[in-house]
């Protein structure tokens, strides 16, 4: 019988040779088809290696390690970075789009004009 092989995110490294790791699972509602994520903390034995909290990692089935554990660390998982990055602020001088000096939409100018038309009207 092939051992379970899983995918988590560490959440404590307190323990000496010791991780708790948080790994979720995706379930479907019988009735209702709802989906919604479960997540589940399991114990992770690990001799030597440097593993920090949030490291995502892979973890497996393994014998009785002590009352708690029965997993074992394999190693981390790699990910690619390739997102783009936005800046969230823009260098000086810029403004966002339609929203310049020049930009037509001028507030006081209508403030005025609508001052102008009703002392005719007075």
């Amino acid at each position: 019988m092939s051992k379970k092989i899983l995918k988590g995110i560490i959440t404590s490294t307190k323990s000496a040779k010791t991780l708790i790791v948080n790994v979720p699972s995706l379930k479907e509602h019988s009735k209702y088809k709802k989906r919604f994520t479960r997540h589940k903390k399991y114990k992770a034995h690990y001799e030597t290696g440097e593993y920090k909290v949030g490291d995502k990692v892979l973890i497996e089935e393994s014998r009785p390690i002590s009352k708690d554990k029965r997993w074992k660390v394999i190693g981390l998982v790699l990910e690619n970075k390739s997102q783009k990055e936005t800046p969230t602020s823009l260098p000086d001088g810029q403004a966002p789009e339609g929203r310049g000096p020049d930009s037509s939409d001028d507030v006081e100018g209508d403030h005025d004009k609508t001052e102008e038309s009703l002392n005719k009207e007075i």
